[in-house]
């Protein structure tokens, strides 16, 4: 019985360093990204880009901003915010969601020490839409790296299928 209470000991010990381990590595990384936002440039159109806990909705301009439709980049409240297929999406852009098939375009890699390699895919996503309306999103997963202590992003971008093409093109041309 002494074991199996030794056992339980270690155990319990080593779930609470794990668990100490990772908490550490999601506040480090968050600290890390709050110095990278801090140091961040004005863009174009500031109002774009400010938080959602001082944005308010676009169709509701009393009601503080829950979150920004994957599609259009537009704040909106509680009351206009969908939740499709984990996509946040407006009203005026369900059925964009909903009625189309989603494929990806390409996906990168991410970490703290090259946090710009994802801005390429919002600034692209961001070109196509204003430009010709080609629908997409953005989808983030993320890995704790405990090797180099750091939280790695997979970043995916993507578009329906009816527009990969176009995309695609877009992409070449805009980049050449």
């Amino acid at each position: 019985m002494e074991f199996l209470t030794v056992i339980f000991v270690i155990f319990t010990c080593l779930s609470t360093t794990i668990l100490a381990v990772i908490l550490y590595l999601i506040y480090k990384n968050q600290v890390q990204l709050n110095m990278i936002l801090k140091k961040e440039s004005p863009t174009e159109n500031p109002v774009e880009h400010k938080r959602v806990s001082t944005t308010t909705c676009v169709n509701h301009p009393d009601n503080r901003a829950k979150g920004s439709c994957s599609i259009c980049e537009s704040y909106y409240c509680e009351l206009c915010l969908r939740q499709k297929v984990n996509i946040p999406v407006c009203s005026d852009h369900l059925s964009i969601v909903t009625d189309n098939k989603w494929i990806p375009v390409k996906t990168i890699y991410s970490t703290p020490d090259n946090p710009e390699n994802g801005l390429e895919f919002h600034d692209l996503k961001r070109f196509h839409w204003k430009e010709n309306q080609i629908p997409s999103y953005i989808e983030t997963q993320y890995k704790i790296n405990l090797d180099n202590e750091a939280i790695e992003s997979f970043i995916t971008l993507y578009t329906t299928e009816k527009h990969l093409s176009l995309f695609t093109k877009k992409s070449t041309d805009k980049n050449a």
